[in-house]
């Protein structure tokens, strides 16, 4: 969820022409938080699933009943951003495993198993085997449309072509910290 985002960019339209193959007529909830662009995200998806033939329906819910909540979630689809820290296993570690995280809240008991079961033993795992884990675990959410990637905003840096290692953190910020020059 974190990573292939060039992937996601391209192929973010795909998900409302499927969906409204099986949903036309129907009427769907999308439930955001007030705040970091969702309500102009919430219009544009609204308009996007009318052209297909699907009405959604916009609710702006606290952030506290997405994140960190239990039970089910508010709407059969929700808006959101994953709680991002520069330590991207960490962070999709929390969103597939933890019972407060949206992402796993949304799953229904055969889909948190088939997870969990791509992710058992990944706590003690060395770095390169969680990560692939992880991967396996994320694969199966796009693959079975648990997760749809949507981006709003591509981050780039411009820079000097003798700077090497240079990178963005999660935050959308060059992290200067392994910067180094071609001498």
């Amino acid at each position: 969820m974190i990573r292939d985002r060039e992937r996601a960019v391209e192929g973010a339209a795909e998900p409302v022409t499927v969906l409204s193959q099986t949903l036309e007529g129907r009427k769907l909830r999308l439930a955001t938080y007030a705040g970091a662009g969702h309500e102009r995200d919430a219009a544009r998806l609204k308009e996007a699933f009318a052209a297909e033939g699907i009405a959604l329906e916009t609710e702006l819910v606290p952030y506290e009943s997405l994140y960190g909540g239990r039970g089910p979630l508010p709407a059969e689809l929700v808006l959101l951003e994953p709680p991002v820290e520069d330590d991207a296993d960490w962070t999709l570690l929390h969103l597939f495993k933890s019972p407060a995280s949206p992402v796993r809240r949304a799953m229904s008991e055969a889909l948190r198993e088939a997870v969990d079961s791509r992710l058992t033993g990944v706590e003690t795992a060395s770095a390169g085997r969680r990560r692939s884990m992880l991967e396996a675990a994320e694969k199966l959410l796009l693959e079975r449309q648990a997760v749809i990637l949507w981006y709003r905003s591509r981050q780039t840096a411009s820079f000097e072509p003798g700077l090497q290692d240079v990178r963005l953190n999660t935050y959308g910020w060059v992290d200067y910290r392994g910067i180094w020059f071609n001498g």
